[in-house]
Formats: structure tokens, sequence, C-alpha cells
């Protein structure tokens, strides 16, 4: 009984797994070239593929992550580190968003932030009430968060409503 129990979750396990492909068609490589017979049965398919094909690709999210990186690394970071040092739990962000929002209020700290190159770190433990460890552990996050909130990155920081609604609160 264990053995069969066993069986049947490897293939449902695998059904799932090879499920994702489920939604692929193969072409050739002509079709991205828009060469399409109109009496193949999946020509329709195909149309739509070389139409997608030809359309010139969005590249303003890839152009405003080059630019903010050229931005981060005048701070010493990259846009890669900010993985590791963002918050993961909820109240970590809340407490980044209402760091990164204060910081947003006060247009003078902005300046000084960009004129040091330094997160002005006892202003906002001030401002904020928050823990010093906190505001260190995200430092990199919370700059970054400033100078996207800031700056003109507006497919960016579509990612981070979670600041602007703390703005608004």
């Amino acid at each position: 009984s264990f053995s069969s129990i066993v069986i049947k979750s490897r293939i449902a396990d695998y059904y799932r797994h090879e499920g994702r492909h489920s939604g692929e068609m193969c072409v050739e490589p002509e079709v991205f070239d828009g060469e399409v017979e109109e009496d193949d049965p999946e020509a329709a398919g195909k149309m739509q593929i070389a139409f997608a094909a030809s359309a010139k690709s969005d590249t303003s999210a890839r152009d405003e992550i080059e630019a903010i990186n050229i931005t981060l690394k005048e701070y010493g970071i990259s846009f890669f580190e900010l993985a590791a040092c963002s918050p993961k739990k909820d109240k970590a962000k809340h407490d980044c968003a209402k760091a990164a929002a204060a910081m947003l209020r006060n247009r003078a700290l902005i300046e000084r932030m960009r004129r040091t190159r330094l997160f002005p770190m006892a202003e906002i433990m001030k401002i904020t009430g928050l823990p010093r460890k906190i505001l260190e552990n995200h430092r990199k996050y919370l700059i970054a968060a400033v100078e996207i909130m800031d700056g003109d990155y507006p497919v960016i920081s579509e990612y981070m409503n979670y600041i602007r609604e703390e703005m608004g609160s």
C-alpha cells in the first residue's frame, strides 16, 4: 500500500511538472521571419507568433533598471545586492515603508543623502521612532527605494506602491 501511494504521488508530480509545457507549440524557425503557409492547420497561431516576434519589445523597464543601477553604483550598491537586503517580513516591509516615506517627505534629507552618499540614520530614527537595527539591516534597500521613488522611474516605482500608501497615511 505504501508503494502504491509513492507511485501515485510521483506520477502526479510528473504530470504537474510537465503541465507547464502544455501551452507550448512547436514552430519552424521560418515563422519568426514571418513566413507562414496559409494551408497549415496551425496558421493562425503561427501568424500570432510571427506578429509578436516582429513587434518591437518594450525596453522601458530595462532602461530604468540600467539607469537606477548607475545611480546605485554611486552609493556602492549593485542592483542585485538589493535582493539580500530587501525586507522579507510584513513588519519589516512596513517599517521600511515608514522610513522611506519619512525620507521622501523631507527634501533636505534626500539632498543630504545624495551629497554625502550616506543614509541619514539618526534623523530617520528621530522622525519615525524606528530602531537602528532595522534601518541598518535595510540601509541599501532604503537608499534604493528613495532614489527610485524620488527619481524618474515610473515602471520600477510601481512595485513600491506600499511606500506610496504609507506616504498617504
